[in-house]
């Protein structure tokens, strides 16, 4: 009984230690310094709708297009977010996008497509002008990154506890 306990918890932890696992992959395998010959696309805020527009292809502070803006408001940050995710692209792939409101009219936004991977950038506006941040590429394998840093964690987690419950009983 006391070995089917161990399994159970040593699975459930291998289960909860994703999170974590991809937390330490977005942040220090997928996220790179910003590439300033990257394609990557800012989010561009209008009247009724939102687009996206390539950074390559920006001046970076002047809008296109009347009445559009880099700025989310925080009043329309809801309706930003949802009409992003709405927008297509093709084949499975969607839009993810995080806006952090750091200040009045200063935020810090993630906007990424995910799919097959992901791509896309990390940047701040701040009174209209752009400032990119990092950029993020994730190809295919991103899944297996991942599962490799899932496993070297629970190795060490599952080590650990077994090297501490190990000590006590000898001195015990």
């Amino acid at each position: 009984m006391k070995r089917f306990v161990v399994a159970v918890l040593c699975l459930g932890l291998f289960v909860a230690l994703f999170p974590v696992s991809f937390a330490i992959a977005g942040r220090y395998v997928f996220t790179r310094p910003f590439d300033p010959k990257s394609t990557a696309p800012l989010l561009l805020v209008c009247g009724d709708h939102v687009e996206t527009v390539p950074w390559a292809a920006l001046e970076h502070s002047a809008p296109t297009g009347a009445g559009c803006s880099f700025q989310v408001t925080p009043e329309r940050q809801k309706w930003v977010e949802e009409q992003t995710r709405k927008m297509q692209l093709p084949g499975e792939a969607s839009w993810v996008i995080s806006v952090k409101q750091l200040g009045e009219q200063h935020q810090r936004v993630d906007l990424y497509t995910m799919g097959d991977g992901e791509a896309g950038m990390i940047y701040e506006v701040d009174h209209g002008k752009v400032t990119p941040l990092r950029t993020r590429k994730i190809g295919p394998v991103g899944t297996m990154v991942v599962l490799v840093i899932n496993v070297l964690l629970w190795l060490v987690v599952c080590f650990g506890v077994a090297g501490v419950l190990g000590m006590r009983e000898t001195h015990v």
